[in-house]
C-alpha cells in the first residue's frame, strides 16, 4: 500500500497576523478592538481560543499583565498563571473602555474573523504563541506551564521543576516584554 503523505504543519509567522490586525483595523467599532483585543492576547499569552471566550474582567490583572486563569475555564481543569505582552496590554485597555460583560463572545470572534480575508482563526493565534516562544528561545518546560501544556509523563516537570509566580513572571518577561506585533 502507497503511504499517505504527511500533511504539513501550520507555521505562523507574525506577517500573518499583522495582516490580520490591520484588516481588523477596518470593522465597526468597537468590533475592531474586540478581535484585535483577543488576538493580541491569544498570540502574547498561549490561550486556547476556548479559554479566551470564558474570560471575564476579574480574571484580569491588566497593572500587572497577568490573568487568573480559573480551573473551570481550562481544559484540563487545572487553574494557572497567565502573562501577556504591554502590547496586548494596550489593547486590553482600549477595548475595556468599550466593551460590555461578555468580553469576547465565541459567536462575535467567529463571526468577524469570517470577514476578514484569511484562513487562520483565533486558535492559530496560541500556534504563533508557541511557535514564537520557541523562536525567541523560551525553555520548553516555562512554555509548557504557562500554556497549560499536558505534563503526564514528564517527570521533571511533574515533581522537581516548581517556579513560583515571581520566577514565571521574569522568564516571561525576558523573553516577550519587549515583543511586538504591530511595530
Amino acid at each position: 500500500m502507497p503511504k499517505i503523505p504527511k500533511q504539513l504543519k501550520t507555521v505562523i509567522k507574525i506577517g500573518d497576523v499583522q495582516k490580520i490586525l490591520i484588516q481588523a483595523n477596518a470593522l465597526p467599532h468597537p468590533y475592531n478592538l474586540r478581535l484585535k483585543a483577543a488576538i493580541l492576547l491569544t498570540a502574547t499569552s498561549g490561550l486556547r481560543a476556548e479559554e479566551v471566550y470564558k474570560l471575564e474582567r476579574e480574571d484580569f490583572d491588566l497593572e500587572n499583565r497577568t490573568i487568573y486563569l480559573k480551573a473551570e475555564k481550562t481544559k484540563d481543569f487545572e487553574e494557572r498563571l497567565v502573562f501577556f505582552s504591554e502590547e496586548t496590554k494596550s489593547a486590553l485597555k482600549q477595548y475595556f473602555e468599550v466593551s460590555d460583560y461578555v468580553l469576547f463572545p465565541k459567536k462575535s470572534i467567529a463571526y468577524w474573523f469570517k470577514k476578514i480575508e484569511t484562513p487562520l482563526r483565533l486558535k492559530h493565534m496560541r500556534k504563533l504563541s508557541s511557535q514564537q516562544s520557541d523562536r525567541l528561545g523560551m525553555p520548553t518546560a516555562v512554555k509548557k506551564l504557562l500554556m497549560g501544556h499536558s505534563l503526564q509523563g514528564d517527570v521533571d516537570l511533574n515533581h522537581y521543576d516548581f517556579q513560583d509566580e515571581e520566577e514565571l513572571r521574569k522568564i516571561y518577561d525576558k523573553y516577550w516584554r519587549g515583543f511586538r506585533i504591530l511595530s
